[in-house]
Parts: structure tokens; C-alpha cells; sequence
């Protein structure tokens, strides 16, 4: 009876005539059914539990780790020569939108190798250690960035990207930091874990990416991953700890146009490993304007589909 009401209800209401209101109701009943069996027969293939667990919990840190990103709210360039002012007037060479910014917080002066921070505003400027400030050098440790100076809710610190120093700010009040609920993702499905095998490069070997700013960073890679899908063997370099670039042909469309970011467990040695798709994250700069991170390397373009991971859609609840 079932059966016959789903495949033929016409022929079905015809020998057993019920109201019209009731035949409507159980005609819409059974079309609801079939819709959420053809829906169930389609859905990817789950996770089992402990996955899927696992992959909560990095989604959870993720959404933790971002919020320093959310908190960004200026990125400037230092040209050699030059002093600039920094402040929330029109008139100041870095101008931050920041309700928490005074007109002026204080200048920079690169006319020199070394660059220097006077305090222009009568709220203290401190140091991580509470150590308070009015003029001081900028020293930059062996990746090129300072100590972080703080004011109130702000901080900023010099970074520095293709041998030119930047001047990054933060706010712990960003608006965004609320407003951000994260974004959508591809259903979990086991469809996307490939058994891999990772192989180690004799050296380190070193190219130079797109970026966020518009400039080539070098990125260094210390070995090439292989995996199959449908008979066709693919390879993506990998970067140190771990770190992945992927860009596939959802990139520009669902997901992030530059490629999305992932990690994988490296083996001691070289060996087989696990690739799960489904911890593609967006890099920062798909939330932030005020980031610096790489696009993913050409070779690591691949010639699929990977609705795994986090799409470019925000949630909107």
C-alpha cells in the first residue's frame, strides 16, 4: 500500500476515495517522504564518530585562533626615508578607523637603518611587560618583526614582508570580532581521505608565491605528497610542520579564490600518511583585509573538485 501510494497515488485515491482535504494531506505526506530518500541517497558519505569528533574539535580551535585575525584593523608600508604619523585624524600618514584610536597615537621614523616610536598621546603606551613608553627603537628580531606596543584596547607592532617593514594594528574591540559568525562548510564525507604517501626532499627547496599584499614571498617546502583519485595520480608540495596550499576548481566559485590552507601529520620518515580534505580552512585573508598570507603555488592546483572543507559563504546565524 505504501509503495503504491508513493509510485501511483492517483491510481490509488481512485479505488479508495477519500476527501479531497484528507488525499491532499497524504499526497504531500508521501511526497515528503520520497523527497528525503532521494535527499538521504545523495548525501556524501559520512564520517565515522571519532572523525567526525576530531574534526570538531579543530573547527572549534580554528574559530578560537581566528579571532586575532578578526581583530586586525590596519596594515601599513614604512618606505625607507620617511616619518609618518599614526591616528585616527585625516591628517595622519596611517589613518585607523578605530572608535578606540586618539587623533594621534604617535610617528615612526625610518629616516634611518634603524626605525624609532615616539608617543604623540597622552594615554599611556606600554610594553607586554607593562613597561611604559615615549620614545623608543624598534628592534626586530630574525623574522623581521617588533615587540607589540599597546594602548588601551590597541596594539600594533612592525612586521616585515619582502625586506620592507609594515605596520600592523590591532583592536580587541573590532566589530568584527561580533559580527563574524564564521563560514559555511561541504557536508563531512569520508569521499575526500585519500591514503597518501609523503617523500621528503633531499633539501629544502624555495619559491616565490602571490600574496595578500600584492608582493612575491619566498615560501620554502620540504616535500611532495602523492595521492590517487579515480586512476589519476596527483602531487602537492608541502610546506614545513606540515602546511598545505591547495587551490582546486571550487576556488574563485564556493570556495576562496587563492586556494584554502590545511595540515598534515608529516611521518618520520618518508611513508604512507592520510590527506583529509575535510580540514580545508580559508586563509586569513579571506576574513581580513589586513593580512599577508600566500596563495597557493601553481603545482598545487588541482584539476578537480574538492567540496571538502570550508566554503566562501559566511553563516548567517
Amino acid at each position: 500500500m505504501i509503495i503504491e501510494l508513493i509510485v501511483k497515488p492517483n491510481t490509488y485515491f481512485k479505488e479508495y476515495p477519500p476527501s479531497n482535504f484528507i488525499k491532499i494531506m497524504i499526497k504531500n505526506i508521501f511526497k515528503l517522504i520520497a523527497c528525503c530518500c532521494i535527499i538521504s541517497c545523495q548525501s556524501p558519505n559520512p564520517l565515522s564518530e571519532s572523525a567526525l569528533k576530531d574534526l570538531t574539535a579543530f573547527k572549534t580551535k580554528l574559530s578560537k585562533n581566528r579571532i586575532k585575525y578578526l581583530e586586525l584593523c590596519g596594515l601599513y608600508k614604512l618606505n625607507y626615508g620617511e616619518v609618518y604619523t599614526f591616528g585616527s585624524d585625516n591628517s595622519a600618514d596611517f589613518v585607523s578607523q578605530s572608535l578606540n584610536c586618539p587623533k594621534f597615537v604617535g610617528k615612526f621614523n625610518y629616516s634611518s637603518p634603524k626605525i624609532f616610536f615616539t608617543a604623540l598621546t597622552t594615554n599611556p603606551v606600554s610594553l607586554s611587560n607593562g613597561t611604559l613608553i615615549k620614545s623608543t627603537e624598534i628592534k626586530l628580531d630574525e623574522n623581521g618583526s617588533s615587540e607589540k606596543m599597546f594602548m588601551g584596547a590597541l596594539s600594533w607592532k612592525i612586521i616585515t614582508h619582502s625586506g620592507s617593514p609594515y605596520l600592523r594594528i590591532w583592536d580587541n574591540d573590532n566589530p568584527l570580532k561580533e559580527n563574524f559568525n564564521g563560514y559555511e562548510s561541504y557536508p563531512p564525507s569520508s569521499a575526500y581521505i585519500f591514503n597518501a604517501n609523503f617523500r621528503y626532499y633531499d633539501q629544502k627547496e624555495t619559491q616565490l608565491l602571490d600574496s595578500k599584499l600584492g608582493t612575491k614571498e619566498n615560501a620554502n617546502f620540504i616535500g611532495q605528497l602523492s595521492f590517487e583519485k579515480d586512476g589519476v595520480n596527483h602531487t602537492l608540495d608541502v610546506a614545513p610542520n606540515g602546511f598545505l596550499m591547495v587551490a582546486d576548481l571550487t576556488s574563485g566559485n564556493e570556495t576562496y579564490g587563492a586556494g584554502r590552507y590545511m595540515y598534515i601529520e608529516l611521518p618520520k620518515a618518508n611513508g604512507d600518511i592520510i590527506l583529509d580534505f575535510n580540514y580545508l580552512y580559508n586563509p586569513p585573508c579571506a576574513y581580513s583585509e589586513f593580512t599577508t598570507c600566500l596563495f597557493a603555488p601553481h603545482q598545487n592546483r588541482l584539476p578537480f573538485e574538492i567540496k571538502s572543507g570550508e566554503k566562501i559563504a559566511l553563516n548567517k546565524s
